[in-house]
């Protein structure tokens, strides 16, 4: 079984044979009684420590690799709906309560947040690259925005859509999760026209790179992620669901049935997904408040992959 990573990252980005496969049935790594009532987001850092965002008491929360001890509590009101993003150095961006727009990052050594960038709506979901540009998922302006965060003054590039909400090549509506390549290249989940957009760097032209998953629509997708063959994952939310790109198109892997519940195989509405770095998947598994694990079962290939 082999499993390899891009170190650059802040974030794991495994490689995966065309005939991987994940265990459909789950583990609960945390639950109603540790997460209070609803999660909405898991992010995993290369060294296994989960970070999962709270909305219901206002924490972020950090359970560090193989620990037993009970989570370790970050004071802060966030957002819902808003991300969540760790750098490879540390450094937590959130979007905080009543942001109107701004953008914080928590500071370790004064554990107090800092302004760090305004937009001009709120953002679902933050992403920030290698080279430090900020991503922001704004929902209810139905755009993608960045910023520079090596540079102090508060210069806002728009990088997908035209600020209302369309069906057309160049709009979105109610974008959420989002994704950017090591090239730049845009994935967004388009959630409420029900696909995934794909833009390249520096194109306000997107493609639909996923809208249907055989005969079936995608409902509402959350969140989209890419490993390091450029698969690409998507939490098709009102399907309960998780599902794959592949050559011949696309496969379910989590939550095949599509039907809501509380079943060790089962997702009801989950929001977003995480790998580690042994290729584990994680699920924020919302409406059944719990943190959802499925193993990785094979991924024999017949030669290394690099």
């Amino acid at each position: 079984m082999f499993v390899c990573l891009f170190l650059v990252t802040s974030y794991n980005q495994p490689k995966f044979c065309p005939t991987t496969s994940w265990n459909q049935t789950g583990i609960t790594i945390a639950n109603k009684s540790l997460v209070s009532l609803e999660t909405s987001y898991v992010y995993l850092d290369q060294n296994d420590t989960i970070y999962i965002r709270n909305e219901n008491i206002n924490k972020i929360q950090i359970l560090f690799a193989n620990s037993t001890n009970p989570f370790i509590l970050i004071p802060g009101r966030t957002l819902y709906p808003s991300g969540l993003f760790v750098t490879r150095t540390g450094d937590i961006y959130i979007v905080p309560y009543s942001a109107n727009g701004r953008v914080q990052k928590f500071d370790w050594i004064t554990s107090t947040y800092m302004n760090i960038a305004y937009f001009c709506d709120s953002c679902y979901d933050l992403f920030v690259t290698a080279n430090g540009i900020l991503y922001c998922s704004m929902s209810q302006s139905h755009q993608i925005a960045t910023k520079s965060l090596n540079e102090n003054h508060n210069s806002i590039a728009i990088v997908a859509g035209v600020g209302f909400a369309g069906t057309t090549s160049t709009s979105l509506r109610n974008p959420r999760g989002i994704f950017v390549n090591d090239n730049l290249d845009l994935y967004i989940a388009d959630c409420f026209n029900h696909r995934v957009q794909f833009f390249k760097a520096g194109q306000f032209v997107g493609i639909t790179v996923s809208e249907t998953v055989g005969s079936m629509l995608l409902r509402y997708p959350t969140a989209v992620m890419v490993d390091g063959n450029d698969h690409l994952y998507i939490v098709d939310t009102e399907n309960n669901r998780i599902i794959r790109s592949e050559l011949n198109g696309f496969r379910c892997l989590i939550g095949c049935s599509r039907s809501h519940g509380s079943a060790s195989y089962e997702l009801y509405h989950p929001e977003n997904m995480a790998f580690d770095t042994q290729g584990n998947i994680y699920v924020s598994d919302r409406k059944n408040y719990r943190i959802q694990k499925f193993f990785l079962v094979t991924n024999t290939c017949s030669e290394y992959i690099f």
